[in-house]
Formats: structure tokens, C-alpha cells, sequence
């Protein structure tokens, strides 16, 4: 029998990823107003911050995961792709695209 944790972490994993359905409990946030400017008065000067329950975020971190992980097994983006990438990865091909242009430039 599973334990109480691996029972919570198992149940949402199986229906999201099998059955491709998120549990209505995961999809109901707080929303938070944020005051960004001038008075407090007027609604348009607040910002509204959605906060999701800590499950749904594990459940997105585990989605995030497995579909990275597919990505990468068959090769699905092409180079021009960049939405997925690691930070680090980006960071280069910027570098190597300023320096492109730049020597193509100079000549």
C-alpha cells in the first residue's frame, strides 16, 4: 500500500499524464490584487497575481519533465527553436549570432 505523500504525487501524475486530465482541485487559484502605481482608489493601478496550489506546480515541473525529455529523445525542435531550451544553450547561440554578424559585417 502506498503512503500518504506517494498516494497524493501518484494519483494526479497517473489521471494528468495517461488520461491527459488535470484535477479540477489543481486549476482553482488565489488571486491576489498587486498595487503597481499611484492611488489606491482606482482598480486599473492593481495587478492581479494568480497563486496556484504547490501540487499543480509539481504536477507542471513532472509535465515539463517527461515532455523535455521526449523532445530531446526524438528531436522534434529544429535549431531556429528556442522555447524549450536550457538558459545556457540561449545564451550561446546569442553569442554566436552577434559574433556572425558581426565578422560578416567587418568583411
Amino acid at each position: 500500500m502506498l503512503a500518504f505523500p506517494s498516494l497524493l504525487l501518484k494519483v494526479p501524475n497517473d489521471m494528468s499524464f495517461l488520461q491527459g486530465v488535470v484535477p479540477s482541485q489543481f486549476k482553482i487559484a488565489r488571486v491576489i490584487p498587486v498595487h503597481k502605481k499611484a492611488s489606491f482608489k482606482q482598480l486599473n493601478n492593481f495587478c492581479p497575481i494568480s497563486l496556484l496550489p504547490v501540487f499543480d506546480r509539481i504536477l507542471e515541473k513532472l509535465m515539463y519533465k517527461r515532455l523535455i525529455n521526449y523532445v530531446e529523445k526524438f528531436k522534434t525542435l529544429t535549431d531556429n527553436q528556442f522555447g524549450f531550451r536550457n538558459t545556457i544553450d540561449l545564451l550561446l547561440i546569442a553569442e554566436t549570432v552577434v559574433l556572425n554578424k558581426y565578422i560578416h559585417n567587418q568583411h
